[in-house]
Parts: structure tokens; C-alpha cells; sequence
């Protein structure tokens, strides 16, 4: 499961296949539940689907929606297709994206 050769033999790590984002949530951070389903209403199954279930994090405060992606190319899809979509479905100011 690891892709690089000099991580399998390190007894301190541990590789899990990444669930989708909303599986997770329910589990790890049920408040933002709500946002992601206002989310899949605002955005539609589709886009849903591509661009907010394989993100890698997603964490709030009052003001402030922090998602992290797997790369560049992934980042810049959910800022033009989905960041206003989430600032309204979870009610903050800002959308920070790291990829």
C-alpha cells in the first residue's frame, strides 16, 4: 500500500485506505454533517461525488472552512467549482484550501 519502497520497512507507520470524506466525518466530527449535505444539495450527486468525497480533511471554526486536498490540481478544481457553494452550506467567511 505504500508507494515508496523505504516506507515498508518502518515499523512506526501504518497505511488505511482512505474512506470517503463523509464516511469519516460522521464518525470523526459529526457538527459538520449538516454542511456536507447542505453541500451535496447546493452542488448536486455529481459534483459531490468529484470533488468534496475524496478530499483528505475538512475542519471548521466560527469564521473559517479548512479542507485539505491530495494535490494542486485537486485544489484548484474545488476552489472554482465548489468554494462558494461551501461558504454558503457551512455559513463562514472564508474557504481555505491546502493541497
Amino acid at each position: 500500500m505504500f508507494e515508496k519502497e523505504w516506507l515498508t520497512g518502518n515499523k512506526d507507520l501504518s497505511a488505511v485506505e482512505l474512506t470517503p470524506l463523509e464516511e469519516r466525518v460522521a464518525k470523526e466530527q459529526p457538527a459538520l454533517m449538516d454542511g456536507l449535505k447542505k453541500a451535496k444539495e447546493l452542488l448536486g450527486e455529481e459534483k459531490y461525488a468529484r470533488y468534496i468525497s475524496p478530499l483528505q480533511n475538512i475542519a471548521k471554526n466560527s469564521t473559517t472552512l479548512l479542507i485539505r486536498t491530495k494535490n494542486v490540481l485537486e485544489r484548484t478544481f474545488v476552489i472554482s467549482e465548489c468554494q462558494d457553494a461551501l461558504r454558503e452550506a457551512f455559513g463562514v467567511r472564508t474557504v481555505r484550501i491546502i493541497g
